[in-house]
């Protein structure tokens, strides 16, 4: 279960993905940097700081969740994959950051959060 500051994040950045999705061009970039951003947040409401991680939690998730990820990018259905991305990997980053779970054990970690949504 999220905390309300997780729910939070994730919530700003799935309005951010909305509102940016429609922008021609470069909306891939903004929601990228909105996702990666949530990701910032929730670690820092667990206490870590490593800034190095938001961008391998971002990418280790994006390339286990292609379909979805390639599929945020087709007009119409591009919009809800990609408010469906955002909040399967605010849980995933969740999970990783309230369990402290080292990175070498994220391939669970991403199959238990694809058995629980």
């Amino acid at each position: 279960m999220m905390e309300s500051k997780e729910k939070r994040a994730a919530s700003k950045a799935m309005f951010l993905c909305f509102y940016f999705w429609p922008l021609p061009l470069i909306s891939g970039l903004l929601c990228n940097w909105a996702e990666k951003k949530m990701i910032e947040s929730i670690l820092n409401h667990n206490g870590i700081l490593d800034e190095r991680l938001p961008p391998k939690i971002f990418w280790y998730f994006q390339r286990n969740n292609l379909k979805v990820f390639i599929g945020s990018y087709f007009p119409w259905v591009g919009i809800f994959c990609q408010l469906y991305n955002v909040v399967k990997l605010s849980k995933f980053t969740a999970l990783c950051a309230r369990e402290k779970l080292e990175w070498k054990n994220r391939r669970a970690v991403f199959k238990l959060i694809d058995q629980r949504i």
